[in-house]
């Protein structure tokens, strides 16, 4: 991959700019920053470091930057374009297992500052694209039915299975700093949930209700395996799954929200914090 060099305070891309090509970090620290407000200030999303990938979400629903990326320290990178993320994406699926996990993570970072950010609000969404209609492997995995309000797992479990609904849905739930439960999230039928443990071994980071009477397929972590490691289409699946959910996120948590001022999300840093 051909190589490039930035130095400190240098912009590498901004938010709201074309997407052409994703990045890895051989060397240096990067911030991620995003929403900028007054007198220049911005939220930070994350700070990476050495092997970290960002800029992919422009390159995987080929739609503007949703950030910026300021250099903290002279760096190199590592150019991935969209001919070699498309290669991959269908040849060698099991290469993006890392930026998988990026995505995962990000996700998990900018869903925390979003249940700061709400305290307490209900925010429903059924605004995801991606589904699971396919079947993946259904003669090798199992059905569950739960009823309604009957909780399907709870925040800070262990994560050993995902699910796809086949009928019904569910309410995916996040408490607040003050033990507020609220509804973040709607899932209906050929959506995936409690994927995102499986991939970076983290325990639940919500609690997810049966909102009706819901039959879902569960998919234990062998098989999930299995499928992210033979099974391109269903790697895409993921991929495109966790850029669509991170976008949303992002773009929830840039919402001003006057009743919250003094939330964590909405703390501001200035540009010049990091020099």
């Amino acid at each position: 991959m051909k190589k490039v060099h930035y130095k400190k305070y240098d912009l590498i891309f901004t938010e709201g700019d074309p997407g052409n090509s994703a990045y890895m970090i051989d060397e240096g620290k990067i911030a991620i920053i995003s929403g900028k407000g007054m007198h220049g200030k911005h939220k930070v999303l994350a700070i990476l470091n050495k092997d970290s990938i960002f800029g992919e979400m422009a390159l995987i629903d080929e739609n503007v930057r949703t950030a910026t990326a300021y250099v903290l320290e002279d760096c190199q990178l590592s150019i991935i374009t969209s001919k070699t993320l498309h290669h991959l994406m269908e040849k060698e699926p099991l290469s993006l297992s890392p930026l998988l996990e990026t995505l995962s993570q990000r996700l998990r970072q900018t869903t925390k500052l979003l249940k700061d950010k709400l305290r307490g609000q209900d925010v429903r969404r059924r605004d995801f694209d991606t589904s699971y209609k396919e079947g993946y492997g259904q003669h090798s995995s199992n059905y569950q039915t739960f009823s309604n309000g009957e909780t399907i797992f709870q925040e800070g479990q262990p994560s050993d299975c995902a699910y796809i609904i086949n009928s019904g849905s569910v309410g995916v739930y996040r408490e607040d700093s003050l033990g507020k439960r609220s509804l973040v999230q709607e899932l209906g039928a050929h959506a995936m949930f409690g994927e995102m443990g499986l991939i970076d071994k983290y325990p639940r980071s919500a609690t997810v209700v049966a909102l009706e009477n819901t039959k879902c397929m569960v998919i234990e972590r062998p098989r999930f395996d299995y499928l992210k490691k033979f099974n391109s289409h269903f790697m895409i699946k993921l991929i495109k799954s966790f850029t669509e959910r991170l976008r949303a996120t992002i773009a929830k948590l840039n919402q001003r929200d006057p009743s919250s001022k003094n939330s964590p999300a909405n703390k501001m840093v200035a540009i010049n914090n990091f020099h």
